[in-house]
C-alpha cells in the first residue's frame, strides 16, 4: 500500500516538474505599446483582439495608451512611447508630408462616420450661420470633413468660426456647456448626444468616402521587429472577423460597452451602423491606396499614396 502511495506521489510531482520546465520554455510575451485617440467605436477590432486573447495567442502582452490629443498621439508614436497608433489617415499623411518616419500598415475604418451634433436650439444647418463650430484641431480629418459638409449644404466659409476644443469627450463638454453650437462626434457618443436632445445634422461620410482611421507605425520600428507588427495585424484580423459574424452581434455589442463605457443603446446603434450596408470596419485590414489618396488630392497634395503605405506585414499577416 505505501508503495502504491509513494509511486502515485513520486508520478504527481514528475508530472509538475515537467510543466514547470514547459512553462520555463516557453518564450516571455513580446511586450509592446498600442497607442488611440479617446475611447470609440473606431478601434472595436483592436478592442475584440484585446478582450478575446487574440493578442495573447500569439504572444504579445499589449499595453493600450489613451491619448487625448491627435498631435500628441503622432508625437508619441514618433518618440517610440507607442509602437503602432491607430490614427486617422490624414494625420499620418500630414505627418508624412513633413518627413515624419510613420508610415501606415493597415486601415480599421472604411469611410468616416463623423456625426455633425448641434445644441438642441438649433434644427438646421442655416442656424449655424455666425456661430462658433468646435474641432480637434484646424488641420485634420474631422475639421476637413466638417468644411465639406457645411459647404454642402450651404454654410460658406466666414459664415462660422473655428475653436480648437480637442478630443470627442472635450468637444462634447463644450457643445453641452453652450461653448460651441455644434462639432463633429464620434460613435457612440453621438448616440448618447442624441438621446440628450441634441441634433444630428449630417454625416461625414455624406460629403467624402475615404478610409478615416487607420493602423500607423515607425518604418524604423516595424522593420526591427517585423514578427511583432505581423503578430498585432494577425490578432486584430481575427477579432476583425469576429466582430463582423452576424452571430457574434450581442458579444460585440457588450464589448463595446465594456471598452468605451456607453450604454448597450448607444453600443447597439454603433454596430448596426458599423456592420450594417455602411460597411464601416474593414475586413482584415485592408489598404487602400485609392482612399488614401483622395485625401491627398483634397490637401492639394503633391504625393502619391504609396509613400505613405506598406503593405507588407499585412500580406505576410494574412499568408500572403
Amino acid at each position: 500500500m505505501l508503495k502504491k502511495v509513494f509511486g502515485l506521489a513520486c508520478a504527481i510531482l514528475a508530472g509538475l516538474a515537467m510543466t514547470v520546465a514547459a512553462r520555463a520554455q516557453q518564450p516571455a510575451p513580446v511586450k509592446m505599446v498600442w497607442g488611440y485617440t479617446n475611447p470609440s467605436a473606431y478601434y472595436w477590432d483592436v478592442y475584440a483582439a484585446i478582450e478575446l486573447g487574440y493578442l495573447k495567442d500569439e504572444g504579445l502582452a499589449v499595453e493600450p495608451l489613451n491619448i487625448s490629443q491627435v498631435s500628441q498621439a503622432v508625437r508619441t508614436l514618433l518618440t517610440g512611447d507607442i509602437n503602432i497608433l491607430s490614427v486617422n489617415t490624414e494625420v499620418a499623411i500630414s505627418a508624412g508630408e513633413k518627413d515624419a518616419d510613420i508610415v501606415m500598415i493597415g486601415v480599421e475604418t472604411t469611410k468616416p462616420t463623423f456625426a455633425l451634433v448641434a445644441r438642441p436650439e438649433i434644427a438646421d444647418f442655416a442656424g449655424l450661420r455666425g456661430k462658433t463650430l468646435g474641432v480637434t484641431q484646424l488641420d485634420e480629418a474631422s475639421t476637413t470633413m466638417l468644411k465639406l459638409l457645411l459647404q454642402k449644404n450651404g454654410v460658406k466659409p466666414g459664415e462660422y468660426d473655428f475653436v480648437t476644443t480637442g478630443g470627442t469627450p472635450n468637444r462634447y463638454a463644450a457643445l453641452k456647456s453652450g461653448a460651441i453650437a455644434a462639432t463633429m462626434l464620434s460613435q457612440p457618443v453621438d448616440f448618447l448626444a442624441e438621446s440628450e436632445g441634441f441634433h444630428v445634422l449630417g454625416h461625414a461620410f455624406e460629403v467624402f468616402d475615404g478610409p478615416l482611421v487607420s493602423l500607423a507605425t515607425q518604418r524604423k520600428w516595424a522593420k526591427a521587429n517585423p514578427e511583432t507588427v505581423v503578430r498585432f495585424l494577425r490578432a486584430t484580423i481575427r477579432g476583425s472577423r469576429f466582430l463582423h459574424d452576424p452571430a457574434n452581434r450581442e458579444a460585440s455589442i457588450a464589448l463595446l460597452v465594456r471598452a468605451t463605457k456607453c450604454t448597450p443603446d448607444e453600443a447597439r446603434k454603433s454596430y448596426d451602423m458599423f456592420f450594417g450596408p455602411l460597411g464601416i470596419i474593414s475586413v482584415d485590414l485592408a489598404l487602400s491606396p485609392e482612399g488614401v489618396q483622395k485625401y491627398i488630392d483634397l490637401r492639394g497634395g503633391k504625393e502619391r499614396a504609396e509613400k505613405f503605405l506598406d503593405a507588407t506585414w499585412l500580406a505576410r499577416a494574412l499568408g500572403r
